[in-house]
């Protein structure tokens, strides 16, 4: 993947196609956290960054935003994930970028042990994902709402919730995996 990722990256360079250069650099970043190559994660995500602002895409721009307080809770940095999470929120205007920042502020919150608000913020990004027919992102932020309120000993919403997310999956397609729910739920 890095390798086709490093090609495509050459050609959008070479075609002066800022937007999906900026595109590509994001996602060698993702890439990078997913091998735990925070360092380099975030020196793509900075040029993705740069390149976004001088094109004008603040949109896009807060969606690598959303990403980098991603890779900041993998490394357990809540409060600067959680800062990063507020500036995308304040700064996205698609239903799907503002349902990315509630999911991450989401686990911020939920990371920081602030179970209801972590519940009400994966409630609202879930309604957002569903709005844009995002049905694995939706289901995913339900059981992060299911969860939350498991934490804070709210058995009877989590279970609620849990058996919603029961119900709907088989209806949707979404590479959701049912068995999470399933095994929460017991």
């Amino acid at each position: 993947a890095e390798l086709m990722l490093r090609s495509a990256l050459k050609l959008f360079r070479a075609l002066s196609a800022d937007r999906y250069e900026a595109e590509t650099l994001g996602t060698l970043g993702l890439l990078m956290a997913a091998q735990d190559r925070f360092s380099e994660a975030f020196d793509y995500m900075l040029r993705a960054e740069e390149i976004y602002s001088r094109i004008k895409d603040s949109e896009n721009g807060c969606f690598i935003l959303s990403q980098k307080a991603m890779i900041l809770l993998r490394q357990n940095k809540i409060k600067e994930a959680a800062a990063l999470a507020r500036r995308a929120a304040a700064g996205h205007q698609t239903p799907g970028g503002q349902a990315l920042a509630a999911e991450v502020l989401a686990r911020t919150e939920l990371a920081g042990g602030k179970w209801r608000s972590a519940a009400q913020k994966a409630v609202d990004a879930a309604g957002k994902y569903f709005s844009e027919h995002n049905f694995a992102a939706g289901f995913e932020s339900l059981y992060l709402a299911a969860e939350a309120n498991f934490r804070q000993r709210d058995f009877n919403e989590a279970e609620t919730i849990l058996r919603g997310i029961i119900r709907k999956v088989p209806y949707h397609q979404s590479c959701f995996h049912i068995a999470d729910a399933y095994t929460l739920l017991g």
